[in-house]
């Protein structure tokens, strides 16, 4: 029932899998060795509930069975650490709930106990340090002790140090030095801090493994370099576009395609905005493209790149989508929490051999780069998950008008005019119009379509409706669009004011 709650997500599912497990435990004699296993099995269950419904209680019930299991778990037996390194997992998510330091102690006392109880050499112990750092970080968060973050700082360098190049935890613990460092420059100001977690996070973003953990690392470089190093962006939002297009697609849920929009919409706008701060104007022109291109495929479920690749070779696409959504989940469980050998066969990763289960990622990042080689040598597949290249989009243009692009982001605002003949896009700077005042006039534009009893896609139901002059509204909110977006534009572009003379009365 669990397999099945993990496969579909429904939650009778896995409280039927949850009331089983208890039933199972009740049964089980005082002392037998297959006590701790079943414990296990309910703390999985427990938790994965914990994680689709965020129920505090589920938590706290999964916290206990650990405990319990535990103390159950002899001395010398291959399940310990891995139950002590869940167990400080469970503590530190409560912590990050509740506040409460006692959890966050013992969360590092269970980390760290675990680690003593690890092999030196084995290839878990990077994936344990890094996770004691976070812990470390976690505490050094709530109360600004310095040796919590110097510990969270050496322990995370260990981690960095004795990860293997080619494996899925190398970015992951690079991601997380990063951010010690960062974490560390937020308190200190200390330059040399947020220079090292630049780099770190560049590293990261550079380092072959798993796509959604580099994209975090590249979107991270990217922010810090608009404060610290504004020329660096360009290299950062780059690494984070090209990323984006290898995770957006990969979601199998509505859920998980809406949260690829978000993440799609946010990164665009702000790459093009630095984009255009820098006059880099063909870069933001591929950018905005590449975003376009991404959301309206995610928001109307139309083909992606990887469906076209099956239309032209069956056998290759479907290859290649294997290989990525592989590659993507490879070490995924790991991530959000210790298995054990009782888990079910998707959390099973414990019980692989770790030298086997580091030479099959290996693996499998050698064949995705050696098949996206393969994919762009066909010649209608070029720049397979690439943003498109200015020179091709300028130079497919309709010949009887120019195609506007509009960039509304928090720092700037601006417009692109695309017309045929030019070889590069015309730029049109709206300095009169700000991210503020675009959610406003949709606000405004929101409610009184709400008043008049229809709904937008993003609008919430239910909550008092604004009534308004309908006219009136549309009016302002249609003149406020022309004087700030429209004008500037029009003006731009040399357009006489009398083609629109006999429309005054429609604005």
């Amino acid at each position: 029932m669990r397999q099945q709650f993990e496969d579909l997500g429904n939650l009778a599912d896995i409280a039927e899998a949850i009331s089983l497990q208890k039933q199972a435990i009740q049964l089980i004699p005082v002392g037998h060795a297959y006590m701790p296993v079943q414990l296990n099995s309910l703390q999985i269950s427990l938790n994965s509930r914990f994680q689709r419904t965020g129920d505090l209680s589920d938590l706290s019930e999964a916290i206990s069975v650990n405990q319990r299991a535990v103390q159950l778990t002899l001395n010398g037996d291959s399940d310990k650490p891995y139950r002590l390194a869940t167990l400080g997992n469970l503590l530190r998510t409560r912590f990050q709930r509740t506040g409460d330091l006692t959890d966050i102690s013992e969360a590092i006392s269970a980390q760290q106990e675990a680690l003593q109880l690890t092999p030196k050499g084995h290839n878990e112990v990077p994936f344990r340090l890094s996770n004691l750092g976070i812990s470390f970080q976690s505490r050094f968060e709530r109360t600004r002790a310095t040796s919590d973050i110097l510990q969270a700082i050496s322990t995370q360098q260990q981690a960095a140090l004795l990860a293997k190049s080619g494996s899925f935890d190398k970015p992951y613990v690079l991601n997380n030095l990063a951010d010690a460092f960062h974490c560390s420059f937020q308190h200190t100001g200390d330059p040399q801090d947020i220079s090292i977690a630049m780099s770190t996070y560049r590293k990261c973003a550079r380092t072959p493994g798993r796509p959604s953990t580099r994209l975090e690392a590249a979107r991270r470089w990217a922010e810090l370099t608009i404060a610290h190093d504004f020329p660096q962006s360009i290299e950062a939002y780059g690494a984070a576009v090209d990323l984006i297009s290898q995770v957006a697609g990969m979601g199998s849920t509505v859920e998980e395609r809406h949260r690829d929009l978000v993440d799609i919409s946010s990164l665009t706008t702000a790459a093009a905005a630095a984009a255009f701060t820098l006059g880099e104007f063909r870069k933001a022109l591929e950018w905005l493209e590449q975003g376009r291109c991404l959301v309206w495929s995610q928001l109307n479920q139309l083909r992606t790149p990887a469906d076209d690749l099956r239309a032209h070779d069956e056998h290759l696409g479907q290859c290649f989508l294997r290989i990525s959504r592989a590659l993507e989940s490879s070490g995924s469980r790991r991530y959000e929490m210790y298995p054990s050998r009782d888990a079910p066969e998707s959390q099973k990763l414990a019980v692989m051999d770790t030298n086997s289960e580091y030479s099959a990622h290996l693996d499998l990042s050698r064949e995705w780069t050696q098949l996206l080689q393969e994919i762009r040598q066909i010649p209608a597949f070029h720049g397979f998950l690439k943003p498109p290249q200015a020179t091709d989009l300028l130079s497919n243009l309709p010949p009887d008008g120019p195609i506007i692009l509009v960039n509304i982001h928090e720092s700037r605002c601006d417009a692109l005019a695309l017309v045929s003949g030019l070889e590069s896009p015309i730029h049109i700077p709206l300095n009169k119009f700000s991210y503020k005042k675009a959610s406003g006039l949709k606000d405004r534009l929101r409610n009184f379509l709400s008043s008049n009893g229809v709904r937008m896609r993003d609008t919430n139901r239910g909550g008092q409706q604004a009534s308004f002059d309908g006219v009136g509204e549309v009016h302002n909110v249609l003149k406020a669009l022309w004087v700030l977006v429209v004008k500037p534009i029009w003006d731009r572009l040399g357009y006489s004011v009398s083609l629109i003379s006999n429309r005054q009365n429609i604005i």
